[in-house]
């Protein structure tokens, strides 16, 4: 039997250099790629687990003990029941403090966990698995929808003038794209009656992000920039964060062909593995051959005691969970019935958050030695 090999990083100051090629490689992820730890907050207190079979690693978890608690950083990727009791076992053999060890945003399928746990609904993903061609790629695609994007193609081609299609990648990107499509974006938003939680801050790492990892496709009609999509190009993995195109052409149907061409040219880069859309159900994803994935709140406890003097880690997912099932409800039928439920899936995204803040801030009951 192979055996096992786990090892524990301090990233207090530079997390090892090997981390980030190994986290693309297992999970080519925007919520588990080190730029997003580089830009959205501190390494204090930040350690790496990182567990090799046979020299090669097969898992690895940012994580930050808070309380009692310890809480893997990384989310939106598959987390096996071996790895998460492997990961669990060797927390709580080496930290008596700690009583449960949790995941957030993260595809699990299993149930055979070998500590008493709790799992909760609190998103979803659609994902793409990409062939060896985009021939192949085509060709898998329902025939109805093959005819309808030769069809929006060319009415595309008729209706915008010095129309354009081109792909750039990180530091080759104009910021000014970058801006206009954003821009775009909150267009989009507004047009359907919702907030597209982009604020200046958020804006900025979107651009810093692009510099570091973009793959950015710009449709423009005589060079006015009408559609695009930023996505992050992470290993083999590309990740979407923006879809968009302007409202004056919602009759072309811009953001779906874009996304068409947009993963068209993910396949063409070469060595290409999956291309995540991003959150939300959209029937452009289903078309484009996008397989929903369900992502969970986990929490691992050390025993059925720390279950109980931990009832609101317990418990707050699972209501969470019931907030989140609902507000997917509501934007569905959004979709359908607009501005009123919009405004109330609107409501319920803040009492998630709200929810999860509170989580976060909830005083640990017992803390590390």
């Amino acid at each position: 039997m192979t055996s096992w090999v786990e090892a524990s990083y301090s990233c207090a100051d530079e997390p090892p250099a090997f981390l980030e090629p190994e986290l693309d490689r297992l999970y080519g992820t925007r919520l588990s790629c080190l730029p997003r730890f580089r830009l959205h907050g501190s390494w204090d207190g930040v350690r790496a687990y990182v567990a090799r079979r046979a020299g090669v690693a097969e898992a690895v978890f940012l994580y930050r003990f808070e309380g009692g608690r310890a809480v893997v950083l990384n989310e939106g990727m598959t987390v096996s029941d071996a790895i998460a009791n492997r990961f669990a076992s060797y927390l709580f053999r080496n930290h008596d403090g700690v009583s449960l060890v949790a995941f957030h945003f993260v595809e699990t399928g299993a149930r055979q966990f070998a500590f008493p746990s709790v799992r909760a609904a609190c998103g979803e993903d659609t994902v793409l698995a990409l062939p060896a061609s985009v021939a192949a790629y085509r060709a898998g695609l329902a025939p109805s929808i093959q005819r309808s994007l030769d069809h929006r193609l060319h009415r595309i081609e008729r209706a915008l003038p010095g129309f354009t299609f081109t792909v750039l990648e990180k530091q080759d990107v104009p910021v000014r794209q970058v801006r206009a499509l954003i821009r775009l974006h909150r267009l989009n938003m507004a047009a359907k009656g919702m907030a597209a939680r982009i604020d200046d801050e958020e804006e900025q790492r979107i651009i810093a992000y692009v510099a570091l990892c973009g793959f950015v496709s710009i449709a423009s009609s005589n060079g006015k920039v009408c559609a695009g999509a930023i996505t992050y190009r992470l290993g083999s993995n590309f990740t979407t964060r923006i879809l968009a195109h302007d409202p004056a052409h919602a009759g072309l149907r811009l953001g779906f062909s874009c996304a068409y061409l947009t993963i068209c040219e993910c396949i063409a880069a070469g060595n290409s593995r999956y291309f995540h859309f991003g959150w939300g159900q959209r029937d452009y994803k289903r078309q484009l051959g996008g397989r929903e994935r369900a992502l969970v709140h986990l929490s691992l406890f050390r025993s059925r005691l720390h279950v109980a003097r931990n009832a609101g880690a317990a418990l707050g997912p699972l209501l969470g969970g019931c907030v989140f099932h609902l507000r997917r409800s509501l934007l569905l039928a959004s979709h359908h019935d607009g501005w009123l439920v919009a405004r109330l899936a609107d409501a319920l995204i803040a009492v998630g958050r709200r929810l999860r803040t509170l989580r976060k801030r909830a005083p640990a009951r017992r803390g590390l030695p």
